[in-house]
């Protein structure tokens, strides 16, 4: 009796095991990380942002569609920072910001030649968002 009773237990742990083992992986390999968002100036705040032939308008939007890890990747233009949100966005290594990609080229490579221009900066800030390879138009 005893030997069916351990028995039954071992079966049970190792089913116990297995399953849990199997869910993880599901849960990991579908879990929405490590993306890139794509923002120009003439994009549009729908969707996830994750597609580059689609981008998104305003870093803010592609902030909220963001979690950690992801990279929100800006299209040559002018963004007006204009809210505490893009603001925080800008100066947030949680989900970085990098800008000079061209819309043209599908986000493929960062070229100092393709100017992004922050508008609207507060002075106490343009310093470090300017040491990230923005140009920084400040607020007056």
């Amino acid at each position: 009796m005893r030997g069916n009773l351990n028995n039954l237990r071992l079966f049970f742990s190792l089913v116990l095991i297995l399953n849990l083992g199997v869910w993880s992986e599901y849960v990991v390999s579908h879990a929405d990380h490590e993306k890139v968002r794509f923002v120009s100036p003439d994009g549009n705040d729908i969707g996830k942002c994750d597609d580059p032939e689609n981008p998104c308008k305003t870093v803010s939007y592609a902030g909220l569609k963001s979690n950690k890890g992801d990279r929100i990747l800006l299209a040559e233009g002018n963004y007006a920072v204009d809210n505490v949100d893009t603001l925080f966005y800008l100066l947030s290594d949680l989900v970085p910001v990098e800008g000079s990609y061209s819309k043209s080229s599908n986000f493929k490579k960062s070229d100092k030649s393709h100017i992004t221009r922050l508008i609207g900066v507060p002075l106490e800030f343009a310093e470090k968002l300017a040491a990230k390879g923005f140009t920084v138009v400040t607020d007056s």
